[in-house]
């Protein structure tokens, strides 16, 4: 994944690429609205952070998204794997974000 990029950088690509697949702006993700509009890609950032930058921790994650706590990142997590697992029009969304990123 963008070899010669840093960490930063690459976060703030995984952010920017789900906003961008979701039409939301970044600071609609970061906000704290429970919107389903908001908190699907919050939650599917959270779980590509977590999965694609390995030595991010899950309180670094939450701090991302202004301070939420790292159990609602492990939260965030379970729920895109639940979902992944029941739904294949969900899970193909997550393939296609996982290639449009690298």
């Amino acid at each position: 994944m963008y070899v010669g990029i840093g960490r930063n950088d690459k976060i703030d690509i995984i952010i920017s690429n789900v906003c961008q697949y979701y039409g939301i702006t970044v600071d609609e993700i970061k906000s704290h609205n429970r919107h389903r509009k908001f908190s699907i890609p919050r939650q599917v950032s959270m779980y590509l952070l977590n999965t694609m930058l390995h030595n991010t921790t899950r309180q670094e994650i939450g701090n991302l998204f202004n301070n939420r706590d790292h159990s609602t990142v492990t939260h965030a997590i379970r729920e895109v794997n639940n979902q992944i697992s029941i739904n294949p029009e969900f899970k193909q969304e997550i393939e296609e974000l996982r290639k449009k990123i690298f």
